[in-house]
């Protein structure tokens, strides 16, 4: 088994608080989302798999770096990353997407809709970020207190999230903020909107299973 998949963490249905809406919404379906971010040793399992080519911004092959095997894999349009979720779809027969909005928020805000994954104000020693003064994006599972209440890591900081979800303009909703962003900038009911062919070395992915919403 893939060693993401060892790792998956089960959203159940219920009613949520999600992003400025002030009415609940509903998660008809129990869905399971990667407990971290897809790593460039994730990544590079994909890569060898299909023959495809990545490279780091120092042009340099992902299996020629070791030291970068646990960092989130950057760099990657919104094409790309659903390109990996339906290469892992067929690889283990189960739909694979990547989050909407609303199944991220669940995954991030818990049960009472918190602001960031761990309460209702912002701590430094839980993400990475500017005000945590990180000077780059972290190995995942670096910030263990910085879980959601389902224990979901990586929903603050760290790196930009690809999500599911489309504007009309066709722009793909980034959730999470990255290690360049202040406490502010973290909070888990804000997006940024982004041209899906956008690649940047501060935006990454995770992805969910059978989610149905």
């Amino acid at each position: 088994m893939l060693r993401i998949l060892q790792e998956m963490i089960e959203i159940p249905a219920g009613l949520y608080l999600t992003s400025d809406n002030e009415q609940p919404q509903k998660l008809e379906h129990n869905f399971q989302i990667s407990k971290n971010l897809v790593t460039n040793l994730d990544f590079n399992e994909y890569l060898n798999s299909t023959g495809k080519q990545k490279m780091f911004p120092v042009h340099q092959k992902m299996s020629e770096v070791d030291y970068f095997d646990d960092f989130p894999v950057v760099n990657l349009n919104w094409f790309d990353a659903i390109d990996y979720c339906d290469w892992l779809s067929k690889e283990i027969n189960l739909q694979i997407t990547l989050p909407s909005e609303l199944q991220w928020e669940q995954a991030a805000r818990g049960s009472d809709g918190r602001i960031y994954p761990w309460g209702e104000f912002y701590e430094p020693n839980k993400s990475p970020s500017l005000d945590a003064q990180s000077m780059s994006p972290s190995p995942v599972g670096t910030y263990p207190a910085g879980a959601s209440e389902f224990g979901v890591l990586d929903m603050c900081g760290n790196v930009w999230q690809w999500t599911n979800t489309k504007t009309d303009s066709e722009e793909i909703k980034l959730k999470g903020g990255c290690w360049m962003d202040s406490g502010w900038g973290v909070r888990a009911n804000r997006h940024l909107l982004a041209d899906p062919k956008l690649a940047t070395n501060n935006t990454g992915f995770r992805f969910v299973i059978n989610g149905g919403d």
